[in-house]
């Protein structure tokens, strides 16, 4: 699903009908890997190819153990015993690298216009925050949220601050992760 709702934000609607390779190597051809700063540099960027092309076979190993070990793996006995919670930790932590990597790479680097239909009401938090912190829009005797006014008039740069309020909310959310315990309390 990761890889038909990137290529369907970027306007390739006829995924349905690509097998898993080929919806993730048009994946591969439509994001942008690395940030500008280091297209230039050709080690950097063939690393990271390197790391993609193995990612491929991560994907291929989490599908097949799913097949082989998921609980509706097919011709499976209820009471067949199940792999430990180390390789479930493992298939899920390789699992999320890949998609984290992935999405956070379409929605960093939106280097095509996006083409999702976009609702104002699909992001109350954010429009709650451009709302408090802007002033309300008057015209004559009429007023407007700030948020509704931004959507309206330039859907773009809503798309960006959209887009920058997400990044900022998961570095907070990232850096509340790493604190220590006892900072916490």
């Amino acid at each position: 699903m990761c890889l038909q709702t990137i290529l369907g934000d970027r306007g390739n609607s006829d995924c349905d009908a690509l097998g898993f390779k080929d919806l993730l190597k048009r994946t591969y051809g439509e994001i942008k890997l690395v940030p500008d700063s280091h297209v230039a540099k050709t080690n950097v960027v063939e690393s990271i190819n390197k790391i993609l092309e193995n990612l491929d076979n991560v994907i291929f190993g989490l599908t097949s153990l799913r097949h082989a070990e998921g609980l509706a793996s097919h011709g499976k006995d209820a009471y067949t015993l199940s792999l430990e919670s180390i390789q479930a930790q493992l298939s899920a932590r390789a699992a999320d690298a890949v998609v984290h990597f992935l999405f956070m790479s379409h929605k960093n680097y939106p280097n095509i216009p996006h083409s999702r239909v976009l609702s104002l009401d699909d992001n109350p938090d954010f429009n709650e925050y451009v709302d408090e912190n802007s002033d309300v829009i008057r015209i004559f005797d009429l007023a407007y949220a700030p948020s509704e006014v931004l959507f309206s008039v330039d859907e773009e740069a809503y798309r960006d601050k959209l887009a920058a309020f997400h990044s900022d909310q998961e570095s907070l959310l990232n850096a509340d992760a790493h604190e220590p315990w006892s900072d916490r309390q």
